[in-house]
């Protein structure tokens, strides 16, 4: 995504799909980092520009939480979470 440009919703449905279908595989943590790097916005104000990293660290723990609360695998929680009504369809 170019320079100071906002995420369009298409990004938006893109990076929760990239996110989703990662967690669903186990994929590891820095690969997903990497294939969700390309959607985001650099920001050049003091490392305001990690925080989108961070918010991926704490989405993948809440996931993973979740699923283990629920006594479900973590693939079934996010195929529940991507097929929620409301969410735009990837």
């Amino acid at each position: 995504m170019p320079a100071g440009k906002r995420p369009t919703p298409e990004d938006t449905v893109t990076a929760r799909r990239v996110q989703l279908d990662g967690l669903a595989r186990d994929t590891d943590i820095f690969d997903l980092v990497s294939e969700l790097a390309p959607l985001h916005r650099r920001v050049a104000w003091w490392q305001t520009d990690d925080f989108w990293q961070y918010a991926l660290f704490a989405a993948v723990a809440y996931v993973r939480a979740a699923a283990t609360r629920a006594g479900v695998p973590a693939r079934q929680a996010c195929q529940d979470l991507a097929g929620r009504p409301g969410q735009p369809a990837p």
